[in-house]
């Protein structure tokens, strides 16, 4: 926990953030392997693997994963994302919703898997998938543990993705006003924008500039609607 802290509190980059989360998970835990997914809005409602450390040997490329009701989604990641639930499975020989994946998990030393909801409110946005190599490894204890590890990683996620939205909008916005600017300079009619209540002027073009033989902008700007009105030049 506290090293994941530190790497919640350094990382500025989401894909990083989900790599570095799987790596502790995996030294510093002694897992097996730790994955993060997120759900797919396609018509078999996938489950994409956004980050994975381990040695899956392959795995990870033909298990198929969903998240709907189908066998292939009742596993604990298609189950966590599709409910909101912590889902463990504690023996992949024995729990019959591990039976899609259950030889090629054998096969690469997994015995035990749990799947925890990443939620921002009660929406569910991904799941943090932690494989053990011995079967019964998730007791109360250790699944209190992990909850709190994978609602850090959530939060961090989400304050990411808001920081990245944030900047596309201020970029948009500058882009927006850069066109607006251009546009508004460029036009040979002279255009002033004022404030209805005061009349002061808020804006003014270089063809009004020229228009009223004012030299730069901050002289006009000086001026007030209706002077301004009284000294329209005759066409």
């Amino acid at each position: 926990i506290s090293d994941c802290t530190q790497i919640l509190v350094r990382v500025t980059d989401e894909p990083a953030l989900l790599q570095e989360i799987c790596r502790v998970i995996v030294e510093q835990g002694g897992y097996r392997m730790a994955t993060v997914g997120f759900p797919e809005n396609d018509e078999r409602k996938s489950v994409c693997i956004a980050a994975h450390v381990g040695d899956d040997a392959g795995y990870l490329e033909q298990i198929q994963v969903t998240w709907d009701d189908s066998e292939r989604g009742r596993g604990p990641m298609g189950t966590a994302l599709r409910t909101g639930q912590i889902i463990v499975c504690n023996d992949f020989q024995t729990d019959p919703n591990l039976t899609p994946w259950r030889v090629a998990a054998s096969q690469r030393g997994f015995a035990s898997l749990i799947g925890l909801p990443l939620q921002s409110g009660e929406n569910t946005f991904g799941v943090l998938t932690i494989y053990a190599a011995e079967a019964n490894v998730f007791s109360p204890a250790e699944i209190e543990l992990l909850k709190e590890l994978a609602d850090d990683l959530a939060y961090g996620v989400q304050a990411l993705r808001t920081r990245a939205e944030h900047e596309r909008v201020e970029v948009e916005q500058q882009r927006s006003e850069q066109n607006y600017r251009e546009i508004f300079n460029a036009t040979s009619e002279a255009i002033f924008l004022h404030d209805a209540d005061t009349g002061q002027i808020l804006d003014v073009n270089d063809a009004m500039l020229q228009l009223y033989g004012y030299a730069t902008k901050a002289d006009i700007l000086a001026s007030e609607f209706v002077d301004l009105c009284e000294n329209v030049p005759p066409y």
